[in-house]
Parts: structure tokens; C-alpha cells; sequence
């Protein structure tokens, strides 16, 4: 494009963000149910208060690795495989130019029914199973 329609961002321009974490939540991560197209993501507790729909989530790795299995395997025998599927699930992207993981979060989708799940437009084969039990 020509770039006509865009405007520079002044000094001036503030917004407004709210960052919630799981400490200061008290809503853990329970379960990761795997999909197709999309992974399902489980509460402790209700979390409707916390999430709109198209609101952003990141999952550390070190959070994913407690208690996560892959295809019935714990973390310590993990695949190189496995460690793509964690990798995905946390939104980390390593860039080929640079030695640097980005993390990329994902869109939240919220569950109509239910008032502790969220989904996420994260999706594997049908032939995986991956776990969290908290």
C-alpha cells in the first residue's frame, strides 16, 4: 500500500493494558485438552471475570512442563517432537536469523457453558494426546 491511510503515533498515544498472572489470579492452568484446530484450555477456578473474547494469553514453558505428558511420556523422555508441541503451546517462536525465542501470544476464545475454560487456536493431529493434570 502507499501507506496514505496510516498515522504516525505521536508521544501523546497511551493504552491502556491490563496484565493478569497466574499468581495474581489465583487461576491456574489445570487441564490442556488438544484439538484439530483448537486446544482447550481448563481453569482451577472460574475465569469469566478474567477473559473476553480476542483477549491475549502467553503459557510459560516451565509452566507446561509440570505435570504435562505427551503421548503418556513425562517431560524427562520427551522427543525432540515433543518439545515442538510444548514450544506451540507456549507461542515460542525461535526466528532462523537470530538465537532468540520470541513469544507470540495467543487469542483466547471463551467457552459458552462453561465458566473455567478458554480455548486457544492452537491445533495438533488427531493422533496426539497431551495432558496437563494439576
Amino acid at each position: 500500500g502507499s501507506g496514505t491511510a496510516c498515522t504516525a503515533q505521536s508521544a501523546a498515544t497511551n493504552l491502556a493494558v491490563t496484565a493478569l498472572t497466574s499468581e495474581s489470579s489465583g487461576a491456574l492452568l489445570s487441564t490442556i485438552t488438544p484439538g484439530t484446530s483448537k486446544t482447550t484450555l481448563t481453569f482451577t477456578q472460574d475465569v469469566d471475570a478474567l477473559f473476553e473474547d480476542g483477549d491475549l494469553i502467553t503459557i510459560s514453558s516451565a509452566a507446561l512442563t509440570a505435570g504435562l505428558t505427551i503421548d503418556t511420556r513425562a517431560s524427562t523422555a520427551w522427543t525432540e517432537q515433543d518439545k515442538l508441541v510444548v514450544r506451540k503451546l507456549a507461542g515460542e517462536q525461535l526466528f532462523r536469523d537470530q538465537a532468540v525465542v520470541h513469544r507470540v501470544a495467543h487469542r483466547v476464545t471463551r467457552v459458552p457453558g462453561s465458566t473455567r475454560q478458554v480455548t486457544i487456536p492452537v491445533g495438533f493431529p488427531s493422533t496426539l494426546r497431551v495432558e496437563k493434570r494439576s
